[in-house]
C-alpha cells in the first residue's frame, strides 16, 4: 500500500510522522519547510496534489479547513482527476 499524505502542519506532521513509523509515505504540503522535515526522515516529497494521486492508494488528508479539504480534492490541480480507482481518501481535518 502506498500511502500519501497532504496538510503537514502542527496536527498534521505528527500524524504523519506516525505512520511514518510502519509505512513510506509520499508527502504534500505547500510549506516546503514542512515538506522537507518528513523527507530527511525518509517521507517522498511529491510537486503536486495529482502527482500524488497517481501513485498513491490512500491518502490522508489534515487541513486547516473544510474549504482546504475541498479545494484539495476538486479545486484546479486537485487530487480527483489523478486519482486511481479504489484510492482511499481519509480525511483527518478537525475543522
Amino acid at each position: 500500500m502506498q500511502i500519501g499524505y497532504v496538510g503537514l502542519g502542527n496536527m498534521g506532521s505528527a500524524l504523519a510522522k506516525r505512520l511514518q513509523l510502519t509505512h513510506t509515505l509520499s508527502v504534500f504540503d505547500l510549506n516546503a519547510a514542512a515538506v522537507e522535515r518528513l523527507v530527511v526522515k525518509g517521507a517522498r516529497a511529491v510537486d503536486s496534489l495529482p502527482a500524488l494521486a497517481e501513485e498513491c492508494d490512500t491518502i490522508f488528508l489534515c487541513l486547516p479547513r473544510s474549504q482546504h479539504v475541498r479545494e484539495a480534492i476538486w479545486g484546479d490541480n486537485g487530487l480527483l482527476d489523478a486519482l486511481k480507482p479504489d484510492t482511499r481518501i481519509i480525511d483527518q481535518t478537525s475543522a
